[in-house]
């Protein structure tokens, strides 16, 4: 996806945690309907180094987010005119709570009653203390979406900025490849603009989270004033929802079916339930839904939407005749209609 892998120091800069602490802290609390989502836990006391070999290095790191914007910073201020896409996979530290350190032991004491050969080492005083070390896959994105070239040359308009759906892209280009079917939320991410972030949820499980950095963020890093996308994914939550085995089926000989179809429903609902709900009326003969129109005005009543979709019907039995076709429209209408209260918009 164009994006570079960076390794930085696995050390930081407590006072760039505490930074963020306060940034997270000053945030509007949400309403509890949307998922909360904090990079590192603020409560749990930072892994401080004892004999540091700089002051600006005085703790392993929390979270990935602040080396990120020391590198993102850097190249921007050496490159302005260049986009800067990097993202990192690495270890956090983080301290363990007392429930924790004496869980660790327990199973520190049952690893040595199944494995002999341990009782013949001493154990390692304090080991039940060490750090959790869970691994994060976070990255940025800065700057203008093409460089400066003689194809995308220097205008008046101001160069498009890589944004939210930048970084959604990437996270979803990963998605597809590992087959991992994600539910996008809202989320109440402090360090985030609040109108431009989303939370990745498997099930019950919350994977991370894809949005722009908040100004109050951009400004505290002294990088440039301009819109910073980032994600920050929680690794080991990844692998989870790997699935054991990926099915593929064969490709279907026939011609498709490619029809569009409106529905007007309240503004609350989101895109993905109607998507969701207009794949299981269709079942399998419906391949594709794609959301190419959202429409506010008369003649849509107010507190509503139209949502325009692209449906794309195939079969590998045989050819769809337009029957078919009607028939599965027609029971894609009476779903939406029935749970979802949407109306077919002629």
């Amino acid at each position: 996806c164009g994006v570079d892998e960076v390794i930085t120091y696995s050390v930081t800069y407590s006072g760039a945690q505490r930074r963020l602490a306060q940034i997270e802290e000053a945030a509007v609390q949400g309403d509890g309907s949307r998922p909360r989502y904090r990079s590192w836990d603020p409560s749990r006391p930072p892994v401080t180094i004892v004999n540091p070999i700089s002051v600006r290095q005085d703790v392993l790191r929390p979270t990935l987010l602040p080396n990120l914007l020391d590198t993102l910073r850097h190249n921007l201020r050496v490159r302005p005119e260049e986009p800067v896409r990097i993202f990192e996979l690495g270890k956090i530290y983080l301290t363990r709570t007392e429930a924790e350190v004496q869980a660790r032991k327990a199973e520190l004491a049952e690893e040595r009653v199944r494995y002999p050969r341990l009782q013949a080492w001493e154990p390692v005083p304090g080991e039940e203390r060490l750090p959790l070390e869970p691994r994060r896959l976070a990255g940025v994105m800065s700057g203008p979406r093409h460089p400066r070239s003689l194809f995308h040359p220097d205008g008046d308009a101001p160069a498009e900025q890589l944004d939210f759906f930048d970084a959604k892209g990437v996270v979803e280009e990963l998605l597809r490849h590992l087959h991992i079917e994600v539910q996008w939320v809202p989320a109440d991410a402090p360090l985030f603009h609040p109108g431009r972030v989303a939370a990745l949820r498997v099930g019950d499980s919350l994977l991370g989270v894809v949005g722009e950095l908040h100004p109050s963020v951009i400004r505290e890093w002294d990088v440039p004033a301009q819109r910073v996308a980032a994600w920050d994914l929680n690794f080991e939550a990844l692998l989870r929802a790997l699935p054991e085995r990926v099915l593929y089926e064969p490709v279907s000989p026939y011609q498709p079916v490619r029809q569009d179809m409106a529905f007007v429903v309240r503004d609350d609902l989101s895109v993905a339930a109607v998507r969701d709900a207009i794949r299981r009326a269709g079942g399998r003969s419906v391949t594709d839904v794609s959301l190419f129109d959202i429409y506010t005005g008369p003649p849509v009543p107010q507190g509503h939407k139209s949502l325009a979709f692209a449906i794309t019907f195939n079969s590998i039995e045989k050819p769809l005749t337009e029957e078919d076709v009607a028939r599965l429209r027609r029971r894609i209408q009476h779903m939406l209609e029935r749970e979802l209260g949407a109306k077919l918009r002629s």
